[in-house]
């Protein structure tokens, strides 16, 4: 996924969606992982992973931008939070991720990229690091 890609699928995106690219893009974790951080696994040092594909643990370090990200994610639940997650729902519960993978593909589609996938985004920061 180029930039261009990236910025114009951001753009088409709702909010929650836009959250949640850009905490997948900046922890690259896979989605899974994003959707189940819960707002305890956040503190000033990172954000706490354990990777349910291979259970391994680790910490992404809190970056200023990671840190505006999960601020902003967090002012999406308004005053009342009722969740735990992060990118979780309005009823509290963990965001599925189909549905996350909904939203994406309708970004996608409005904003004219083709055959983009959630998993781009992982993708798009380790190819980012590595220049």
């Amino acid at each position: 996924m180029t930039d261009t890609e990236y910025a114009a699928i951001h753009k088409a995106a709702p909010p929650a969606m836009k959250a949640i690219m850009d905490i997948a893009y900046l922890t690259a974790q896979r989605i899974g992982d994003v959707l189940r951080i819960r707002l305890s696994d956040i503190n000033k040092g990172g954000v706490a992973f354990e990777q349910e594909k291979t259970g391994k643990r680790l910490i992404v370090g809190m970056s200023p931008v990671l840190k505006m990200a999960t601020n902003a994610e967090r002012r999406m639940h308004g005053s009342k939070i009722i969740s735990t997650y992060l990118s979780g729902q309005r009823n509290g519960k963990m965001r599925y991720l189909w549905r996350s993978a909904d939203l994406f593909k309708r970004s996608t589609e409005i904003s004219g990229v083709k055959n983009a996938h959630l998993h781009d985004l992982r993708a798009k920061n380790i190819t980012d690091a590595k220049k």
